[in-house]
């Protein structure tokens, strides 16, 4: 939830969630962030912006499946209760209420995407919302919680079709993303339930224990979900 969401790198770019971008492009970013995190806290209230620690494993397990399941190297996973500096900032700019436990994470991969197919740019996108859908085969999703990697994996579709499929609309493309991350997680439950329990174990999962439950992700058996046969069925529809 915006912790440390924002870098600013030596070559004069910004980085946003492992995005590499220019400075005007990411002041944009950041100001549909905010204006998404606001709709969220008028429709919720602020338990919108509240994740629980249960949520917190939940959403990098499910980063971690869909990554590994498109061969991004995943080096580590961590889930961390925000620091009390944090969590005065948040009460203080109303987005959660005074004594909330708050918890976010992280999952680190090997590199930052360099985009250079459309193959590449939607697994980035499905990479990116793999969180915020492992969060919602719970009964108590939280909206705030991902609205950044919301915004940047539309971000991407949009550039995907842009760059290499005009003939499809992004929506099109994003309901496809949707799905297919969906069934990566789905297909995958025993292999994100082990993660999770080490999660909840030891809050940092790295070296042959991350190894040992990655080593259970298995890619689902449906050919479309290839993203070259997946864009041809798209543009049949």
């Amino acid at each position: 939830m915006l912790n440390g969401l924002v870098k600013h790198r030596d070559d004069g770019l910004v980085q946003i969630s492992g995005l590499v971008m220019h400075p005007d492009i990411a002041h944009e970013v950041m100001r549909v962030i905010g204006e998404e995190v606001n709709r969220c806290l008028e429709r919720d209230g602020l338990r919108a912006a509240e994740m629980p620690r249960h949520h917190a494993i939940m959403h990098e397990s499910g980063h971690a499946i869909v990554g590994a399941h498109d061969a991004v190297k995943i080096e580590r996973v961590e889930i961390h209760s925000l620091p009390k500096a944090q969590l005065k900032m948040l009460v203080a700019i109303g987005m959660i209420k005074r004594g909330a436990k708050v918890w976010g994470g992280m999952t680190y991969t090997d590199s930052l995407a360099v985009f250079t197919s459309i193959d590449v740019l939607l697994k980035r996108a499905c990479f990116l919302i793999a969180g915020m859908i492992a969060e919602r085969f719970s009964q108590d999703y939280r909206s705030a919680s991902s609205v950044d990697e919301l915004v940047l994996s539309q971000l991407l579709i949009d550039k995907a079709c842009h760059e290499f499929a005009s003939q499809v609309d992004p929506p099109q493309l994003w309901k496809a993303c949707w799905r297919r991350t969906v069934a990566i997680i789905k297909h995958n439950s025993e292999a994100a339930e082990g993660l999770m329990r080490m999660l909840d174990r030891h809050e940092r999962v790295v070296g042959h224990r991350l190894d040992r439950a990655l080593s259970k992700v298995r890619r689902v058996p449906d050919d479309t979900l290839d993203m070259p046969q997946f864009m041809e069925r798209w543009r049949d529809e």
